[in-house]
Formats: structure tokens, C-alpha cells, sequence
């Protein structure tokens, strides 16, 4: 095991994260970047149960209580950052993610968001988180995941961006990930820019025309331009419905 993973218990004092006030300000931008990033993709029903493993200070959690969703929770194994989520009033306890999910009734979670966190297990902890969190999903449930883009033009540098990261995945391992827990991905998406001003929106088309020219470099140079761009990808995969 990597002897360096007591940084997730430093979090708080790596992000230099210990003021309530400053955090819930930061909360509330980042929750404009989570409405794109998870467009169409969170349940209908506020009722749904979800759950963000590796919540961090909780801004998953913010987002989803300010969508209106009344079941959510959250788990993280940094004991700062989660008294600063519990200070801003959000469901959030101390716990590792396999004892979180394996806490949960069998199918009785409708979403789990996994966010930059199952690049930080190695293959044999990952087989086994992805099948508690299968076990505790509801058919058609769903799960959001972000991690690095390996085929991104800076995927090396994301990749070796954290001490405590295993690996990153492209698009390919990602899918091949989930099918071996007979989940499928139903949607990727490239998260950056994000069009959530006006200035965004403008830089968005912009980078689609950008990358438009650069695939065509990389087509003239005999080489394979990347399908998502940015360092890290989105992807939501769906457990199968009862038949």
C-alpha cells in the first residue's frame, strides 16, 4: 500500500482549507461547474438516495442540496474536511469507501458519485469497491465518476499531478471497468470549458473550433487527435434494469 496515502487525512491542510465562510463561497461557484458537468444525469425524483464516496468538504454534496435533493450523504476519511462540511450543515461522516457502501442495504442507493477518487485504489481495491457499490445500487441506478484523462494532451502530467494516484484511464479502460461489473456508460463528457457565463460560453466555442483544427493536424500527421480533451473526463455508467 502506498505509505503516502496520509494525505488523505491532510486534505484540509494541503488545500489550505479551514475557514467556513471562504468554503462555502468556493461551494457555491463550484456547484455552477457540477450543473454542466452532471447535465441530465442526476434522478428526477428529490427523493432519490445518493451518495458522493470521497466527499471531500462536502461540494457534491452542497451542489445536490441546493438542487433540492432531501436523501444525500456523504463519506470521506479526512476528519477536518469533514467537520467543515458538517459545519456548513451537510450529511457528511468519517469512513472509507468500502465501509461507507458496505454500510448501505443492498439496492438501495438510485446514485453514486465517485469524483476524483477510484484513480487513488489499485486494481485489486478498485474490483473491490466497484462491486460493493454495484451491491448497493438499485436497478438502473447510477454511478458519476471523474478521473484523469489519459488520453488527454497533458494526461501524463494529470496522471503524476497527486502522489497518491494508481493510475488513469481513457475512455476505453474506463468502459472496460464498468463492463466487468456489468455496468455499461451511457454518457462521457469533456468537462472543460465549462459555458457557465457568458465568457465561458464564448471561450467554449472557441475551443470546439480549436480542437476542430487540431484534429485535423493530428489526421495530416497520421496520428489520432483525443476524443475528450480536457485533463480529466466525466462519465456516467447505469446498472442494469430488473428485466
Amino acid at each position: 500500500m502506498n505509505p503516502y496515502r496520509l494525505l488523505y487525512s491532510k486534505q484540509a491542510k494541503w488545500h489550505k482549507t479551514e475557514n467556513i465562510e471562504h468554503l462555502e463561497i468556493k461551494h457555491k461557484t463550484r456547484a455552477r461547474y457540477y450543473s454542466w458537468y452532471t447535465k441530465d444525469w442526476l434522478p428526477s425524483s428529490r427523493q432519490s438516495r445518493i451518495l458522493d464516496i470521497g466527499c471531500g468538504t462536502g461540494s457534491f454534496v452542497f451542489f445536490l442540496k441546493g438542487k433540492g435533493y432531501e436523501n444525500i450523504a456523504g463519506a470521506d476519511l479526512d476528519e477536518t474536511q469533514v467537520k467543515l462540511a458538517q459545519g456548513l450543515g451537510l450529511p457528511v461522516q468519517l469512513a472509507s469507501a468500502q465501509e461507507y457502501l458496505q454500510s448501505q442495504k443492498p439496492s438501495s442507493v438510485d446514485l453514486i458519485a465517485m469524483l476524483d477518487i477510484i484513480e487513488h485504489f489499485t486494481a485489486e481495491e478498485l474490483f473491490d469497491v466497484m462491486n460493493i457499490a454495484y451491491e448497493a445500487l438499485a436497478a438502473g441506478g447510477k454511478i458519476i465518476v471523474s478521473v484523469p484523462n489519459a488520453t488527454s494532451l497533458i494526461g501524463l502530467s494529470t496522471r503524476f499531478s497527486d502522489i497518491t494516484h494508481e493510475t488513469c484511464f481513457s475512455p476505453t479502460t474506463l468502459s472496460q471497468l464498468f463492463f466487468c461489473h456489468d455496468m455499461e456508460i451511457i454518457e462521457f463528457r469533456d468537462p472543460w470549458p465549462a459555458p457557465i457565463t457568458l465568457g465561458h460560453r464564448i471561450w467554449y466555442v472557441i475551443a470546439k473550433i480549436s480542437r476542430s483544427i487540431e484534429r485535423l493536424r493530428f489526421k495530416l500527421l497520421g496520428l489520432s487527435a483525443p476524443k475528450y480533451w480536457s485533463s480529466v473526463i466525466w462519465a456516467v455508467a447505469q446498472k442494469p434494469e430488473l428485466d
